[in-house]
């Protein structure tokens, strides 16, 4: 009998003629999904400030969501660090996030 001897990746070659096609289409697929950054009134802004210094003065768990380059991200942890000049916040967890980005906040 004789026995079966696999060709390996070379089999799977004409699936993958095109050179650079699957991640043209990744990234295609990619830059498809992104989204514009929704607006925030003046009320959203003073809400989500009133929560930053109240979670950061009482060392509460917060759940923070941020948008950054099309996409919405959501963070937990402790508030560490309030820097007003660069315009950022330093959590726990050694995340940087700009006040900026910030679309939504709640304590835990």
């Amino acid at each position: 009998m004789s026995e079966y001897k696999d060709r390996g990746i070379v089999k799977w070659a004409p699936f993958d003629a095109l050179i650079g096609h699957s991640a043209m289409l990744e990234n295609m697929i990619y830059n498809l999904s992104k989204k514009q950054k929704n607006s925030l009134s003046d009320d959203e802004y003073e809400d989500i400030n009133r929560i930053i210094i109240e979670a950061f003065n009482n060392k509460k768990i917060v759940s923070i969501d941020y948008f950054v380059e099309g996409y919405t991200y959501t963070t937990f942890g402790v508030i560490k660090k309030l820097n007003s000049v660069k315009k950022e916040l330093k959590l726990d967890t050694d995340e940087i996030i700009l006040f900026d980005s910030i679309i939504g906040i709640r304590m835990e």
